[in-house]
């Protein structure tokens, strides 16, 4: 579908796109309002897509910071289970995290096979949290519809969209980062609160 330009009402595009459909051949279309009306929500897309970019590098910015702390921990805090949190380890709840991107972003979004994702170590979050974001980079490149619904059968029905797709797993991580915040203040090695947990600042 085609979308709109930032000042151009959405409605127009597509009367634009399907006039020409529907007139061709016709003096009065012209091949031109057809490009406009491609022009136009190619150039939408770009600047969506470019929003989320900038916005992914900041949450990509701020997971560095949480992944050089949880590499300064002692081993056995990094894998220590504990009953009461869901995923159990500080290991578990980053893979699962991990997991979410590359299941949504990676297989659903892209159609991508699945990974199984083992770690020992921070050091091997980073490398699988790389997989991650070469994954949300392909589909800031290749997504055309970000609002387009689309639905997808899991244990049943589930209405979603391209962008829902990147965003989805976005609030997640920071929904299990502060579990596992909640998880090492637990085990006796609470974050020092710097760099900023929540978004480092863009600059």
């Amino acid at each position: 579908s085609f979308n709109r330009t930032q000042n151009q009402p959405r409605t127009s595009v597509r009367v634009s796109f399907f006039y020409a459909l529907e007139h061709q051949g016709e003096p009065e279309c012209s091949s031109v309002l057809l490009l406009v009306g491609f022009a136009g929500g190619l150039q939408y897309i770009e600047t969506m897509n470019q929003d989320l970019k900038l916005f992914y590098q900041m949450v990509k910015n701020t997971r560095a910071g949480v992944l050089d702390w949880l590499e300064s921990l002692p081993q056995s805090t990094f894998l220590q289970e504990h009953p009461d949190f869901a995923f159990g380890s500080l290991r578990n709840i980053y893979l699962h995290i991990a997991d979410t991107y590359l299941g949504w972003v990676a297989e659903a979004g892209l159609g991508h096979a699945g990974r199984v994702l083992q770690a020992d170590s921070a050091r091997d979050l980073r490398q699988i949290f790389n997989w991650v974001d070469d994954a949300v980079h392909q589909a800031l490149e290749t997504f055309t519809a970000p609002d387009e619904p689309r639905t997808r059968t899991l244990l049943g029905p589930l209405n979603h969209t391209q962008r829902w797709l990147i965003l989805h797993p976005i609030t997640h991580e920071f929904h299990h980062k502060g579990q596992a915040l909640a998880l090492a203040r637990i085990l006796g090695h609470p974050h020092p609160g710097s760099p900023d947990t929540d978004l480092v600042p863009p600059v």
